[in-house]
């Protein structure tokens, strides 16, 4: 009875691991391309491991947005529940560094 391609690959896989050599250095010798090596190890690898998904629960609401401009090709988008406080400081930041670069008070 013949090997199937996942037992075979299993053996070449055992055989790396054996002869202390990188992955990249065992496939050069073996000459086995590289990519190919790694496709079949990642899939030997993933077989009876638990799923790497994990179930996220998300609650959805509307999020509305807030467009500031503050002239000529800027603007500012915000969520509308960021804070004033928040708010108060972009935008005190962004008007210094626009009326710093451009000398305007």
């Amino acid at each position: 009875m013949n090997p199937t391609k996942e037992e075979q690959w299993r053996g070449i896989i055992r055989d790396c691991a054996k002869r202390g050599l990188s992955q990249r250095d065992f496939c050069e010798a073996e000459e086995i391309a590289y990519s190919t090596f790694q496709y079949w190890k990642k899939r030997i690898e993933g077989n009876g491991e638990s799923p790497r998904f994990v179930r996220v629960a998300t609650e959805w609401r509307p999020c509305h947005k807030i467009s500031i401009s503050f002239g000529p090709g800027i603007r500012m988008i915000v969520s509308e529940d960021v804070s004033t406080e928040t708010l108060s400081r972009i935008i005190r930041a962004v008007n210094g560094v626009i009326c710093g670069s451009t000398g305007k008070k």
